[in-house]
């Protein structure tokens, strides 16, 4: 099946369409293993970039360190008995 026309970008296509196809042909190009994993990371780091550019710092910091005010606390504080 080593077709020379064949790519990476076929193989993400077939995946899904022909995954047999894609898992012959990644076996051949082990070098297209590190592909979807740099996607991966940069689509994590784009998203993660563009959060942080809108997100409001002094809001975030003031949520994350928040203490709920007494009886809004989803946590029970007695203890369950088993």
């Amino acid at each position: 099946m080593a077709n020379s026309s064949y790519s990476i970008f076929n193989a993400m296509i077939d995946i899904v369409a022909a995954p047999g196809e894609a898992l012959e042909e990644i076996k051949l190009h082990n070098a297209w293993l590190w592909w979807p994993l740099l996607i991966s990371i940069l689509l994590a780091i784009g998203l993660m970039s563009y959060f942080y550019s809108w997100v409001d710092y002094p809001w975030l910091i003031e949520e994350v360190t928040a203490i709920p005010a007494e009886g809004k606390c989803w946590l029970d504080p007695e203890p369950i008995a088993l």
